[in-house]
């Protein structure tokens, strides 16, 4: 739509680097697996999902998944977070999202979901010990 001049490869291989795993990141979700269970929410398409998120070593810690391309909404749709919490079988005051967007936190904050904008590793960890996780 935008006529750009790319190859489906060139844009495979673009999309897929803006997907890079951050070693901290990787770090939180070990330390959080130990002691919650973890649900994975995600905006993204079957392709992404079959050749870079199902491969990257954080996802192996999820118990389970909510993926936008198989329920049909984008977050912040809040009927991406309705998924979620069926999927958690929990009250969403009983769920903490973290989001590196606003907009998505905000989505979650909506229908009670407590949230946090993932901004670093640093912050995480101490807006983390302000809701009393255990790392």
């Amino acid at each position: 739509r935008i006529n750009l001049n790319v190859s489906e490869r060139d844009y495979s291989e673009l999309f897929d680097k803006r997907l890079q795993e951050i070693p901290s990141t990787l770090k939180v979700i070990k330390k959080l697996k130990r002691n919650y269970k973890l649900i994975l929410i995600s905006n993204t398409n079957k392709p992404n999902y079959d050749k870079v998120l199902s491969k990257s070593r954080a996802f192996k810690y999820f118990d389970k998944a909510v993926l936008s391309f198989k329920c049909g909404f984008l977050k912040p749709d809040f009927r991406i977070y309705l998924e979620l919490i069926r999927s958690a079988g929990c009250e969403p005051s009983e769920i903490l999202f973290i989001d590196d967007l606003k907009r998505n936190v905000d989505g979650a904050k909506k229908i009670g979901i407590n949230g946090i904008q993932y901004k670093n590793y640093n912050q995480l960890v101490k807006v983390l010990k302000k809701y009393k996780v255990n790392l």
